[in-house]
């Protein structure tokens, strides 16, 4: 069955908008200083590029995905000083990208590592929170599908685990170090951080899974205790 013209113009349309953002995405990875905040021309384009796939499909989606994993195997991987341009163009590209797998090569890819990071700017890691915010939190209206409900699900699997590795730690005598303990204390602010969002967005959502209760719980409880030993 062939297509229509309409179709077609459309088809043509939403090429050229993804081959705009791809030599945007690499005129800024290539510059030779970090652009970061992003530069309005670069958001336009990215802008434009997400009105023009408002309905994105699983394929739209497909294309940005393999097109942004290939920019990040070109220009950032191995490259720290890229790292913080690119994750500002991934967030506000997130919302053409949808699917479960995506996702989650993403957050082991980009998330992850940066929440990991304690070399990372506030502004960069704030980024990536927001990142997996944009994913626990969603429309119930514009989620038919239910894709976006198993997205934010999965994410709160990786958030628990999170939570769990850190009080693993705690719960050790020994511990693994001072080092690592740092570490471990600054990835859980960061997963506060988005839960405590998170709670505020979607607070039905937010308490009615036990998971995430019981990480909100922990949070809830050492900040009083913070409360009281400055008061």
């Amino acid at each position: 069955m062939t297509s229509s013209a309409p179709e077609l113009i459309d088809r043509i349309e939403l090429n050229r908008s993804l081959k705009d953002l791809s030599k945007t995405l690499n005129v800024a990875l290539s510059a030779p200083l970090p652009l970061y905040p992003l530069p309005d021309d670069v958001l336009n384009v990215i802008h434009a590029y997400l009105n023009k796939h408002i309905n994105s499909d699983d394929h739209d989606s497909q294309r940005l995905h393999d097109e942004l994993l290939s920019l990040h195997e070109s220009k950032v991987r191995n490259r720290p000083e890229k790292h913080a341009t690119f994750l500002a163009c991934f967030r506000a590209l997130r919302p053409g990208l949808i699917g479960v797998e995506r996702l989650l090569k993403w957050w082991d890819t980009l998330v992850r590592p940066t929440l990991d990071s304690m070399g990372q700017a506030k502004v960069v890691v704030a980024d990536a929170r927001a990142i997996v915010l944009s994913v626990l939190a969603y429309d119930d209206e514009d989620d038919p599908t239910g894709e976006k409900a198993k997205a934010s699900a999965v994410f709160t699997d990786k958030l628990f685990e999170v939570f769990l590795e850190k009080t693993k730690l705690i719960s050790l005598d020994s511990g693994a170090g001072f080092k690592e303990e740092q570490r471990q204390r600054f990835v859980s602010a960061n997963v506060e951080a988005v839960l405590l969002a998170f709670g505020k967005r979607k607070p039905k959502v937010s308490y009615g899974s036990a998971k995430l209760q019981m990480i909100q719980t922990d949070t809830e409880n050492r900040y009083s205790s913070r409360r009281l030993i400055t008061m």
